[in-house]
């Protein structure tokens, strides 16, 4: 499930990714408030709602519960912290190439030249934009000049980095 924020101009940031198991939108319990983000399921989901008296009710009875609530609150609170650095002070590009590295880590394997790695890019730019806290067109051109300058090869949703390495610099500099 994405959950997601969208301001008045309609651009809208990807706030994090949920696994079947996880909660969602706690902070309400405890304060009143309602969820300030929208979620959007991405497959087929059931969903459990608790009324906020009745898990609140459920917490002072179960110290352990109320403890994953604080320790999950507080996770999402410092990758909250995290996203508002990285869209402060990291342009377009570098939060584009942090996130292709990323992906070549999770998921990728060995080129032929043994000095890259290749991967399937799950995500549209649309998607990716969410991600990354910015607009298709800026990643459709940051994708295309990364491409033009051999940084990247794509080929449909297939990428190749042919030097990892080079691209990791590529990051550090201006």
């Amino acid at each position: 499930m994405d959950s997601t924020e969208r301001s008045s101009s309609g651009r809208h940031q990807l706030i994090g990714i949920e696994r079947a198991g996880n909660s969602l939108s706690e902070n309400g319990v405890f304060d009143g408030s309602s969820y300030p983000a929208t979620a959007q399921a991405v497959v087929d989901t059931t969903l459990l709602r608790l009324e906020a008296e009745h898990f609140r009710r459920i917490c002072l009875q179960r110290p352990e519960v109320a403890l994953k609530v604080i320790k999950v609150l507080g996770h999402r609170l410092r990758r909250m912290g995290q996203l508002v650095e990285e869209l402060s002070f990291s342009t377009v590009r570098g939060r584009l190439i942090a996130h292709l590295l990323s992906l070549a880590g999770e998921a990728g394997r060995p080129t032929d030249t043994g000095s890259g790695v290749q991967f399937e890019l799950n995500e549209n730019n649309e998607e990716l934009a969410a991600r990354l806290g910015t607009v298709r067109e800026l990643i459709s051109r940051n994708l295309g000049r990364r491409h033009g300058e051999g940084w990247i090869e794509m080929r449909r949703r297939s990428v190749v980095i042919p030097n990892l390495d080079a691209l990791r610099n590529e990051t550090t500099d201006p």
